[in-house]
């Protein structure tokens, strides 16, 4: 399926959102909003920022 991120196992949507949200929520916030362990939600957000760059 083309909307899945193959090497996360989630949807390309659920990915662009974990790495915005830690810009206005804590890892903690996102962790139980979105249910994804918080080593994901970290590395998510450092790909997101250096693709801001």
């Amino acid at each position: 399926m083309p909307e899945i991120d193959t090497s996360r196992q989630m949807t390309e949507r659920l990915v662009k959102r974990v790495g915005r949200q830690p810009l206005e929520y804590t890892y903690a916030d996102v962790v139980k909003q979105v249910r994804v362990d918080k080593k994901t939600i970290r590395n998510v957000f450092d790909e997101y920022v250096i693709g801001l760059e």
